[in-house]
Parts: structure tokens; sequence; C-alpha cells
């Protein structure tokens, strides 16, 4: 009898930590954020370096970004995108022409901003992220930066 009695506690304990595991499985991802890839290109050819960021429209959502590396970016699931509208900017720069005594900035001198500002601060470029769906966003700037 001790040892059926012995039986059942472990097979409780058992199911308990098993619906424990899988009940924590599924917080593992909260915000159901999803991958989300593409590539970049200024005036036809990719951005060489460079970052893309994903600002949600309205109040509430989680901005989220990736760095652009030969025209492309990859936003991995686990840092990925919830579904939702976005306003997308891409920021890269021309280290090789610096702009000096720039105000605000501590070091005074900065690299120029190449990618014009319709597509950065003052972005009119949006896309919607799907769940369980492959989330492409290419995005095409056919003009340099003045």
């Amino acid at each position: 009898m001790t040892n059926y009695k012995n039986r059942s506690r472990w097979t409780a304990l058992l199911v308990a930590a098993s619906l424990t595991t899988f009940v924590g499985c599924s917080k593992s991802n909260p915000l159901n954020r999803q991958a989300v890839q593409g590539v970049v290109t200024l005036q036809g050819k990719p951005i060489t370096s460079g970052s893309i960021e994903f600002h949600p429209q309205g109040d509430e959502g989680t901005i989220s970004g990736a760095t652009i590396k030969d025209g492309s970016y990859y936003v991995d699931p686990s840092r990925g995108v919830p579904p939702g509208s976005y306003i997308v900017r891409v920021f890269a720069s021309d280290e090789d022409t610096l702009v000096h005594d720039v105000p605000g900035e501590s070091r005074g001198v900065v690299a120029k901003q190449i990618v014009p500002p319709e597509f950065n601060v003052k972005s009119q470029l949006y896309l919607t992220v799907k769940t369980d769906q492959k989330n492409v966003f290419d995005v095409e700037i056919p003009t340099m930066a003045n």
C-alpha cells in the first residue's frame, strides 16, 4: 500500500513539473515577435553599413531594429518585431565626409548622413508585420541626401 502511495505522489509530481515546463515555454515570446528581413538600396546600390528601425504607429508597441550590412538586414525572432504597423527609418553615413561643429554633438565632428530625411527623421515609409508569415521588406531609396 505504501509503495502505491509513493508511486502516485511521484506521478503527480512529474505531471506538475511537466505542466510547469509547458506553461513556461508558452511565455518565451509574450509579444509574439516576428523575424523581419530585407535589402536596403540607395540609388540602386546596397547600403554598405547602416541601421534600420521600426517604430510602432500610435502609442503602443515596441521599437525594434537591426544593422544593415552589405545591403541586408535581419531582425532575429528573439528580438523581432511584434505584429502591427510601423514607421521605417533608415540611417547610413558617409564616413569619408565629416561635418564639423555640429550643435549638440560632444565630439563636434560627425559623419554626413547619406539617407534623405524622408527615409529617417521625416519618414513616411510604413510597413505591416504579420503573424506567422515571412516578413520581407525591401527598401529602395532613390536619391542621396544633400
